[in-house]
């Protein structure tokens, strides 16, 4: 039974809660009368949940979940009210900017960090989970405080609702690869869901791979064509079966437009602040070769949820290639670094051979780099494909000197190790910088957390910046390995809910074939390495 007098709940919330008006304090007491009432055998998850949104969620205050949890326990002197304590103690569900801690990195935080210090059972460890999500907003047609992974209550039973979801499933799972899914708009790809509310781009860049994806659709001026709103997006997402509260990583035009432009801008912002009002704290990714303007990157530091981070592609192009390249867009990336809720990385891509390879055009490149003080740069090649050689051809450029595969981006390991080299005369290790090769991993190594690459990279023999060094590597080798509900809830979004599986190894092993797509799904999901075979 719960043993917890009134004299101590009263303490607690006073000593915690300096704040709390009167109101507060009378329906925390009412909740906690209603709860002590009940006879539990066990840990009361559904109770705790049904009393907490009852009577304490409108209040929004994630501090107060965890308190009403630590009320809820048997023993105040139990490990997991230590460290629940300790939480609202010293508020580490918030940055010093007053910003949210991601949920993703707090629970990362706790299995890498405090299971350790407090000497957390896996039970502990699931009821703080548990206390953690029950202060987050579950927007959407998924996940709970008790359930991250699962559709919410009654979905299932809806054969419109369900008949829906398969629509957008198939939708995706019909997409060519590398394409984005554009009868729906929201799209898994490799660097995470994205969200395009807009075909076309007036940059100009001969090596774009969208210029002949969408036929009629794409205007062949490359004007931007707007074909849902900010809001439809939003909504689309949210009743999307993969999309997952505060874990699926997103992007904005990840490769549809650009998503500063003056004439997208107003859209892009309107969909980030959607995400911010929706108190969701996914990471959100933008890859901009546009120099934002300081007031509208203030703005975007402003929001106090999703977690942002802004790649700012730079190479050293020439313009005949890219008609944009301009070093000026690197004092965006060194603003972005002057703003405490505001993620910068360096994208020196595309890399092509012949045109920004020489050692001169990288070393330079890398002082600019050097000069913004960034904290992680990543490197890629170029996708190119036969479209690209006749383009080239058509308008009397030379042709990239490497050797290339249909659809596959291509850096030699010649130049990989020329770029390492120069890069390390370049960068001290003072400058605290690392040089990537996969955007995944470089979004989480920006962070300096726990969190593993959500692309499962780290035990690629190619993937050269994945070094013992690296504080994540840990993570990434020794992922949470979760129990077999969670995953099987999963599953079911894929509405392949009787496939059989097994973990090996920290591998995912799934007994059926299963798209790339939805091994993506998977991995963005469960951050840990999924294959597919029949047996």
């Amino acid at each position: 039974m719960i043993n917890v007098t009134e004299e101590v709940l009263d303490k607690m919330i006073l000593l915690l809660f300096d704040n709390i008006n009167n109101e507060k304090v009378g329906n925390f007491r009412i909740s906690y009368q209603e709860l002590k009432k009940l006879p539990f055998s066990s840990f009361p998850f559904e109770d705790i949940v049904n009393i907490y949104n009852l009577h304490l969620k409108r209040f929004y205050d994630p501090y107060l979940a965890l308190a009403f949890v630590y009320f809820c326990m048997n023993h105040e002197d139990c490990n997991i009210c230590r460290i629940l304590k300790y939480f609202i103690k010293n508020n580490l569900l918030h940055f010093k900017s007053g910003k949210r801690v991601p949920y993703l990195q707090i629970k990362y935080d706790i299995y890498g960090k405090y299971k350790q210090e407090f000497l957390l059972s896996n039970e502990e460890l699931e009821i703080m989970e548990f206390a953690l999500r029950l202060g987050l907003n579950f927007p959407g047609i998924v996940g709970s405080p008790i359930n991250e992974f699962a559709l919410k209550d009654n979905i299932l039973s809806d054969s419109n609702i369900v008949r829906n979801l398969k629509k957008i499933i198939d939708s995706q799972l019909n997409t060519d690869r590398g394409s984005i899914n554009s009868k729906y708009m929201i799209s898994q790809m490799k660097g995470g869901m994205s969200i395009d509310l807009v075909i076309g781009c007036p940059m100009g860049c001969v090596y774009c791979y969208r210029r002949d994806d969408f036929g009629d659709i794409y205007d062949k001026r490359w004007n931007p064509n707007f074909i849902i709103s900010p809001s439809e997006s939003i909504h689309r997402l949210l009743n999307h079966p993969w999309f997952t509260p505060h874990i699926t990583p997103l992007g904005i035009h990840m490769s549809t437009t650009e998503a500063f432009l003056p004439s997208i801008w107003p859209s892009t912002y309107e969909i980030l602040k959607s995400l911010d009002e929706l108190m969701l704290t996914n990471r959100v990714t933008i890859i901009t070769k546009y120099a934002l303007e300081e007031e509208k990157l203030a703005l975007l530091n402003q929001f106090r949820y999703i977690d942002i981070d802004i790649c700012v592609c730079y190479s050293g192009l020439p313009q005949i290639i890219e008609p944009t390249s301009n070093k000026e867009r690197l004092r965006l990336l060194k603003n972005i670094t002057q703003y405490s809720n505001l993620t910068g990385i360096g994208y020196y891509r595309p890399i092509i051979e012949g045109y920004n390879t020489s050692e001169d055009i990288i070393y330079q490149t890398f002082q600019l780099y050097k000069e913004t003080g960034v904290h992680v740069i990543v490197i890629g090649g170029l996708k190119f494909s036969d479209e690209h050689k006749k383009y080239f051809c058509d308008k009397n450029i030379a042709l990239p000197t490497n050797e290339f595969v249909e659809g596959r981006k291509y850096l030699g390991e010649s130049t990989i190790n020329k770029m390492q080299h120069i890069f390390n005369e370049v960068f001290d290790k003072e400058d605290n910088c690392r040089l990537l090769k996969h955007s995944s991993c470089a979004r989480v190594v920006a962070r300096e957390g726990n969190i593993p690459d959500y692309n499962g990279q780290y035990d690629i023999s190619h993937n050269f910046g994945c070094t013992d060094e690296c504080k994540n590597k840990k993570s990434c080798k020794t992922p949470i390995i979760l129990k077999d509900e969670q995953i099987k809830s999963i599953l079911v979004r894929l509405f392949r809910g009787e496939i059989e599986f097994e973990i090996k190894n920290n591998i995912l092993y799934l007994h059926a074939e299963l798209s790339r797509y939805e091994r993506t799904f998977l991995m963005h999901n469960l951050l840990i390495s999924v294959q597919s075979y029949k047996k």
